[in-house]
C-alpha cells in the first residue's frame, strides 16, 4: 500500500513489518506448542478485534529503524536477484554467446531454461510470477490502444 506521502509511506513499511514480525513470532509459539497456548490464543484474538476495530498497532511489534533498513535492504536484494536471473535467463536464449547454447535452441529447450529461470526468480521473489503478470497485461493493454489509434 502506498500513498502520495512520503511520511506516511514510512509509517504504513513501519506498521506492516511489525505486524509481519508479530505474526511470525505467533507462529513460532504455536508451532513449538506449550502450556501458554490459551495465554496466546487470547492475546492473538484481542489484537485482531483491535485491529478490527482500526487499532493497527494492536497487531503490531515494535520494529526498530535499522531492522526497517535491514528489511528494505534484504527486499531490493531478492528482487534485484530475481531480476538478474530473468535478463541472464533471457539473454542466454537470445543472444546465445556460448555454442551449447545454439544447440540448446536447436533441440527448442530455451523454454524450459526460461521457465526454470523463472521458477527460480519466483523463489527468490515470491512475488516475480505476479509483476510479470501485471506487466504483460500492460504491454496487451498498450499494443491494443496502439491499433485502436493506427485504425482511427
Amino acid at each position: 500500500m502506498r500513498t502520495s506521502d512520503h511520511l506516511s509511506n514510512i509509517e504504513i513499511d513501519r506498521v506492516a513489518s511489525g505486524i509481519a514480525a508479530r505474526l511470525r513470532g505467533w507462529t513460532i509459539q504455536i508451532a513449538l506448542g506449550g502450556p501458554d497456548l490459551n495465554k496466546l490464543r487470547r492475546e492473538v484474538a484481542n489484537a485482531v478485534v483491535s485491529a478490527a476495530e482500526g487499532d493497527w498497532y494492536a497487531l503490531a511489534e515494535p520494529v526498530s529503524p535499522r531492522e526497517l533498513q535491514r528489511i528494505k535492504i534484504v527486499r531490493w536484494a531478492r528482487q534485484t536477484s530475481a531480476v538478474v536471473v530473468l535478463v541472464g535467463a533471457w539473454a542466454l536464449m537470445v543472444v546465445q554467446p556460448f555454442e551449447v547454447m545454439e544447440k540448446l535452441a536447436d533441440r527448442g529447450l530455451t523454454h524450459v531454461i526460461l521457465m526454470c529461470a523463472l521458477g527460480l526468480a519466483a523463489i527468490i521473489h515470491p512475488r516475480t510470477g505476479e509483476q510479470i503478470h501485471n506487466a504483460l497485461k500492460g504491454a496487451a493493454g498498450m499494443k491494443g490502444q496502439g491499433a485502436l489509434s493506427q485504425s482511427s
